[in-house]
């Protein structure tokens, strides 16, 4: 519960002390709060039992907060959380109990050196015996400062505690839906976008456009000049008329006779 509390503390603290972030998303929600309350409330309650019983909530109250994890995946640090709650399970499940090294008790300064095998651990957890299973992932980590002793999967879950918090709690500033970058808001001109709050300069906006035509030209290209035609050319008595002048799409004019 130390490192529980100490996690929701710093996330806090970290959460609030960051600059409020731009977002044109809304804040994600978290699904199955009864989850949560449940397996925290087993916890408390197993640190206090002893035996089977204390082993089979501990045991419980994981899973509920396993199941909450994987819920609320789509939160930031969720899946790490899924991680180390599962990596605390696999020894629980295994040795029907959560095995706690011995000499860890003492470098961790809960007894004193030579009273490290007649000590009676409470709350699900038992000292390691030679027999136990995956006692790397049990409670072999010592923590002088908070006079505990804890596990792979304790760890994780406190530092993926105090990164989910830090993104719930994080201040947010709904960007409009118009804005296309982090500087604010802005005007496109064809290809180009200015900054409103810049203002942008006239002679840049006349520049643009005059790019912006030579682009469709190039593109696109001038299209030809209609071929003129003397009017005689359909008549009945083509024979005599004058012969046809035409000019070319390039401009220079070209005559032909019969």
């Amino acid at each position: 519960m130390v490192l529980t509390l100490a996690a929701v503390a710093l996330g806090l603290a970290i959460g609030l002390a960051l600059p409020a972030r731009h977002t044109r998303f809304a804040r994600p929600r978290v699904y199955k709060w009864g989850l949560l309350v449940a397996g925290v409330a087993g916890q408390a309650v197993a640190a206090r039992l002893d035996g089977h019983a204390a082993a089979s909530l501990m045991l419980l109250s994981l899973v509920l907060l396993t199941w909450f994890a994987v819920t609320n995946l789509h939160l930031t640090g969720m899946g790490v959380l899924a991680i180390g709650l599962c990596t605390n399970i696999i020894p629980i499940v295994l040795n029907q109990g959560m095995p706690v090294r011995a000499e860890a008790l003492v470098h961790a300064g809960v007894v004193d050196a030579g009273f490290e095998h007649n000590v009676e651990l409470t709350g699900g957890r038992q000292l390691e015996e030679p027999d136990d299973l995956m006692v790397i992932l049990a409670d072999i980590i010592p923590l002088p400062a908070a006079r505990q002793v804890v596990s792979f999967g304790d760890l994780i879950i406190f530092v993926a505690s105090i990164d989910i918090i830090v993104h719930l709690v994080r201040r947010q500033r709904r960007a409009p839906a118009h804005s296309l970058g982090r500087h604010g808001p802005l005007v496109g001109y064809g290809e180009a976008t200015f900054d409103l709050r810049e203002g942008p300069d006239v002679r840049d906006v006349a520049d643009l456009r005059d790019i912006t035509i030579a682009r469709q030209v190039q593109d696109w290209g001038d299209a030809p000049s209609p071929v003129p035609s003397s009017g005689s050319q359909n008549s009945d008595r083509s024979d005599d008329s004058d012969p046809r002048t035409v000019v070319s799409a390039m401009g220079a004019p070209a005559s032909h006779s019969r």
